[in-house]
């Protein structure tokens, strides 16, 4: 229903009753479909018409309101304060008859004749009848002499007495508009003048009155008609009032209106005040004062009424949310009174479906509310012919001569007239985005009215617009995503509270969809729909694949509004605004392509195509800002919306291009991005997210080139930050890519392969690294170099020392002898066997190199790169040697070089000096150690974050170091913070929080905490069994420790049973022979001749002594030492003499643990020296 406006009328009709009522909507030419506004303190409810031209207000008491003066009065005020253009009054109805048979000649009323109020002689034309003083005596005096009460309006006297000079044809006037009237129920017929009855008073006799003839059935009498409180049943008090006052009807409403609102009062007769009174002659009456009431109206002219036109498509939204702060700033520009000497013009843009039709709808309803005298048209731009049709009914409304003429200009007349027209009046352009629609010759924007009085609220999605209206720049108003507090509100009102209680995943969902008002409708009507809530929807929305979302987004939903025209889903709002720009702008849109297919925040400007000239590329991201699909941050890069990426993608599958879209995006981040392992610094960080993002896409890419450099470069990179299932997924997606044009033994994919294996050796894939590297083995090229390193380290971290040892003392061999390392081709033989400085292009100390590698280093910054890796483990296989005097050379000389060829800051660099870090350690230079422990922590940190895991890794090395040196409480401190990084990274079942709670228990059994040592060594025992990553190797490592820990408590029965457990795991997985299997057969040994068990003891011990003669001679000193013990139990046969040979102590048990290959006692040396991350399987 229409909201009507208070203001457009002019005429007050009062039917008290509902008999009344419905007999004056009889006489309506026209009934008004809607309502008046409604505020606190409103009691009735009007309605509204038209009757002989003049409008028309129809008020009437609800049923069950007492009638009488005081409640006329109460409605006659609420009229008045509702109308305040009001110009005249009515008071129509029904009332008693008073017949004066004696009056010469006779006052014959007869019911349904008409009483029309007007004075008479010295009579006032109303009497309060019972409004006077009370002296004592018969009759009461009446004040003034009962002109108490206001006179009828002047211009309805007139018109009354304009109607009685035709007396006695008078009543001619009112039959007229009877006989017109629809009454096909017969509600308003006339009951006959037979059962018009008048009684005697004093004989209660029926008078005896001739039937008048038809054609002057009704008269109407003209004269004071009393107004009282009471209902009027007496016929004797009746004929007393008459001949008092002179009176020829009783009513009971007139007194109560007639100070208020000084109506004209007409009266049908229904009864004659007597105890005969009933309601048969009601409905005729009131027809009959109706009828009389609209030929009144008929003789007056209509007053001309300045009306002012309220034309929006839309009604109000009820549920409209926040927006103050641009909701206040429009209200002050908008209204035409802002500024009288111009035509003002205001711009609120935004992307599609920000809200701003939405906003626009709130603002002219409060403009309507608080300027009633402005006239509001709505304009929507969405083509021509929505422009054109808006304006030909707003010209019909303002009756504008020849506007349905064919042919006729109609957009020219309708400016014209808005321009002429004396009232107030804004003008809202809705969805004003077509820049050629707008601006082209004879464009719409040539047809804006530009009147002083006026104002023009525009809606746009296009910044350029706002420029090219020449809008004032505080005139334009930027609208952005909503607030969540907001996008809640929005979510409450639509769904139900159920719906929405999970406060997490409705939080996630709106973070999902941008606080895009559009977006949160869609989502919200589909939910209310199906009864799904915001967390089913949610994982619903965290589908990666596109078509699903699409699918999703494109879910169509009833919006009232918006236009119909305009499709409603999120995935189609923008598609308008993509032909727009391609159309205008192909630069823009292939920008707008590529930016789809990268990540949506922080898109550096320099990986973008690149147009034909800067002006050229300024244009299109100026195009695309001016949408605002992309916003610009102070950097030069750019943040583009989720969702317009999405509609964007999926508008080019479906138009072609896609798969040359990705491609061209996909060519353009392998030129730009450079490799994480050779580049200065870690600019490649900056790229990541987008050509991780572009990669989502990579089937659609049809150049095998790029696609695969850009998977290595990515592979690497995630290796780089520790993100190895990534990393690996990666890599194999790179490797597969260069099978497809190059030789498994191209350069290129050796390098690949190198950089798969280091991965999946810190992923614990042994068995897969060793093929990967036994493969490349079989070549004589360069590849064979990085196999052996793979191969030497993952021998190493599966405990086969022996052939770790010989694989790399062949790698420094094959490195010395190649010249091609690394996919490194070309004659340097020139530099062979010469010092780095002497002719290198590094300029580094003299340090001497096998001749393969120095010469290699000599080459572009890929070789040093490749280079500097292997020389890196070259340096770690010293360290390993015991060779750490020279290990510490070569890594200050590889850390001197990293730092000048990738930078301080470069994950590489910040690895090498972790590996120096450790030599320093080991060698017992604890200050140089600490330094640098600190320093690289701190580096690490900054450029990795804290929970990466390098930083937690280096966290553990500096808590082992800080043991070492002593300091146990910070040591304590940092391995308890590593522990909570550690579950919360990867849970409370992987290999890595197990390394960590090895290393703390160990620390607590050494400050004398044996107890919660023993109870975290148990925990760790019970929760590694049967993880991934955890090898049987590593965990009889922990069962020894917690092992050793018993036996210093004296628990050797479980010591024993844990010794067993772990000699049958390494017996069978390392093999009888393996230094850890050979430790657990001495430690079982030793325990059982403590408990007393002297036979099998010395039984196991002969066994450990033909193992250890095998595998180090017969002559080597351990083997001679434990012959001389075996002997000596043999020959005592006693246990207090077997207990010179007792196990030593936990440090003695260590030391022997650890052996000649210092393998065994590793849990105990994790991360104090450079055996950890052989353990850890993972290699920094």
């Amino acid at each position: 229903m229409t909201v009507l406006n208070p203001d457009h009328y002019t005429v007050a009709w009062i039917a008290p009753l509902e008999i009344e009522a419905r007999a004056a909507l009889a006489f309506f030419d026209e009934i008004h479909d809607g309502y008046f506004p409604v505020a606190r303190g409103h009691d009735y409810v009007f309605t509204a018409g038209k009757a002989c031209g003049h409008h028309v207000i129809l008020a009437t008491l609800p049923p069950g309101q007492p009638y009488g003066t005081g409640s006329a009065g109460a409605l006659a005020g609420q009229v008045k304060m509702c109308f305040s253009n009001l110009w005249s009054g009515l008071l129509v109805g029904v009332a008693a008859g008073l017949p004066d048979l004696t009056r010469s000649p006779p006052r014959d009323i007869r019911l349904g004749d008409v009483l029309v109020a007007l004075p008479e002689g010295e009579s006032a034309g109303l009497i309060a009848y019972d409004l006077g003083k009370d002296i004592g005596q018969e009759p009461l005096q009446l004040l003034h002499g009962g002109h108490v009460l206001a006179k009828t309006e002047t211009v309805v006297r007139s018109a009354i007495g304009s109607i009685k000079l035709k007396a006695p044809r008078d009543a001619e006037a009112l039959l007229v508009h009877y006989r017109q009237i629809q009454d096909d129920d017969g509600i308003f017929v006339d009951p006959g003048q037979e059962r018009d009855i008048l009684y005697d008073y004093d004989l209660e006799m029926a008078i005896d009155r001739r039937p008048r003839p038809d054609n002057r059935r009704t008269r109407v009498w003209y004269g004071p008609i009393g107004s009282g409180e009471k209902l009027m049943r007496n016929a004797v008090r009746r004929n007393e009032l008459r001949d008092q006052h002179g009176i020829i009807g009783l009513e009971m409403e007139a007194a109560g209106t007639m100070n208020t609102i000084p109506v004209g009062v007409i009266r049908g007769v229904c009864d004659y005040a007597d105890s005969h009174k009933n309601q048969d002659w009601q409905a005729y009456a009131a027809a009959m004062a109706a009828a009389y009431a609209k030929a009144v109206l008929q003789t007056i002219p209509p007053k001309k009424v300045q009306y002012c036109h309220f034309m929006v498509p839309f009604g109000r939204n009820k549920e409209f949310v926040g927006r103050e702060h641009v909701l206040k700033r429009l209200l002050q520009l908008v209204p035409p009174s802002h500024e009288r000497d111009n035509c003002q013009r205001t711009v609120v843009e935004g992307l599609g479906g920000v809200g701003k039709t939405q906003i626009a709808l709130e603002v002219v309803y409060r403009i309507r509310d608080e300027y009633p005298d402005c006239h509001i048209f709505w304009v929507p731009a969405v083509n021509a012919t929505s422009f054109e049709n808006a304006y030909r009914d707003i010209g019909r409304k303002l009756e504008v001569p020849g506007i349905d003429s064919d042919p006729a200009d109609t957009k020219a007349l309708v400016r014209a007239a808005i321009d002429r027209d004396p009232n107030m009046w804004l003008l809202v352009i809705d969805n004003a985005d077509d820049t050629q629609l707008l601006f082209a010759d004879s464009g719409l924007s040539d047809y804006l009215p530009s009147g002083n009085n006026g104002s023009v609220l525009f809606t746009t999605r296009n910044h350029e617009v706002a420029v090219r209206l020449d809008v004032v720049k505080k005139n334009i108003l930027s609208l952005n995503e909503m607030t969540r507090g907001e996008s809640k509100e929005i979510l409450g009102n639509l769904l139900e509270e159920r719906q929405i209680e999970n406060a997490a995943s409705t939080n996630d969902l709106l973070e999902f969809l941008t606080d895009l008002p559009l977006a949160i409708k869609q989502a919200a009507a589909f939910m209310a729909k199906t009864g799904l809530s915001t967390s089913e929807y949610f994982r619903h929305c965290q589908n990666k694949r596109d078509d699903r979302l699409i699918e999703l987004l494109s879910k169509d939903f009833n919006d009232r509004g918006r236009y119909r025209t305009i499709q409603n889903p999120v995935a189609a709002t923008w598609l308008v605004s993509f032909r727009h720009i391609l159309r205008d702008s192909p630069l823009a849109a292939e920008l707008l392509g590529f930016l789809s297919c990268v990540a949506e925040k922080d898109i550096p400007k320099r990986i973008l195509p690149l147009g034909d000239s800067e002006i050229e590329m300024d244009e299109a991201i100026g195009t695309l800002k001016a949408y605002a699909f992309i916003a610009e941050r102070a950097s030069q890069s750019y943040d583009m919306h989720r969702l317009v990426g999405l509609a964007m993608r999926n508008w080019m599958i479906k138009e072609g291009g896609f798969q040359t879209c990705v491609t061209n995006v996909v060519r353009r981040l392998d030129q730009i991005v450079p490799d994480p392992k050779v580049t200065s610094g870690n600019c490649w960080l900056q790229y990541m997210a987008h050509f991780l993002r572009a990669l989502d896409f990579q089937d659609q890419v049809t150049e095998q080139t790029s696609l695969s450099s850009l998977l290595h470069k990515a592979g690497v990179s995630q290796h780089a930050i520790g993100k190895e299932d990534e990393a690996e997924k990666l890599l194999r997606s790179a490797l597969d890519s260069y099978a497809t044009y190059l030789d498994r033994r191209s350069p290129a994919t050796s390098n690949c392969m190198f950089d798969l294996g280091k991965v999946l050796s810190n992923l614990g894939k042994y068995d897969e690294v060793e093929k990967l590297a036994r493969e490349a083995l079989e070549s004589s090229h360069s590849g064979a170099v990085w196999a052996m390193l793979l191969l030497g380290n993952i021998l190493a971290d599966q405990g086969k020392l022996g052939e770790a040892e010989t694989t790399k003392r062949e790698l420094v061999n094959l490195a010395t002898d190649f010249v091609a390392v690394g996919g490194i081709t070309g004659n340097a033989m020139e530099y062979l066997g010469k010092p780095i400085g002497e002719e290198g292009i590094l300029g580094e100390p003299e340090v001497l190199l096998p001749r393969g590698l120095q010469s290699a280093l000599d080459l572009p910054s890929l070789e040093h790169c490749n280079v500097l890796e292997i020389m890196e483990e070259v340096g770690f296989y010293l360290l390993q040697r015991d060779k750490d005097e020279e290990a510490e050379k070569l890594l200050q000389q590889v850390c001197r070089l990293n730092k000048r060829v990738r930078g301080d800051k470069h994950f590489i660099t910040l690895k090498t000096q972790h590996h120096l870090s450790r030599v320093l350690h080991k060698q017992g230079k604890y200050q140089e150690a600490e330094t640098m422990y600190r320093q690289v922590f701190q580096l690490t940190r900054e450029v990795l974050g804290t929970r990466h895991s390098r930083t937690v890794n280096l966290m553990h090395d500096l808590a082992g170091f800080l043991e070492d040196k002593g300091d146990l409480d910070e040591a304590e401190e940092i391995y308890q913070q590593e522990l909570q990084l550690r579950s919360e990274l990867y849970g409370t079942r992987h290999v890595y929080l197990f390394t960590t709670m090895s290393s703390l228990a160990r620390l607590l059994e050494t400050k004398g905490r044996l107890d919660e040592a023993e109870k975290m060594y148990r925990e760790m025992v019970q929760l590694a069994r049967g993880v991934r990553g955890v090898s049987i190797p590593f965990l009889s490592l922990k069962m020894h420790s917690l092992a050793c820990l018993l036996m210093d408590k004296g628990h050797l029965d479980e010591a024993e049973v844990l010794w067993r457990q772990a000699f049958r795991s390494d017996s069978q997985v390392l093999g009888a022979r393996h230094p850890n299997t050979l430790a657990h057969m001495n430690n079982l040994a030793l325990v059982l001749v403590n408990q007393g068990k002297h036979e099998e003891g010395v039984k196991w011990l002969r066994q450990l002594l033909q193992l250890r003669s095998e595998v180090l001679g017969a002559d080597h000193v351990d083997v001679l030492e434990l012959r001389e013990r075996i002997e000596a139990l043999e020959q005592q046969g006693k246990l207090q003499e077997a207990q010179n040979t007792c196990p030593p102590s936990p440090e003695g048990a260590q030391n022997d643990m650890l052996g000649s290959l210092r393998c065994l006692g590793v849990d105990r040396e994790y991360g104090r020296g450079t055996y950890g991350a052989r353990q850890r399987g993972q290699r920094d």
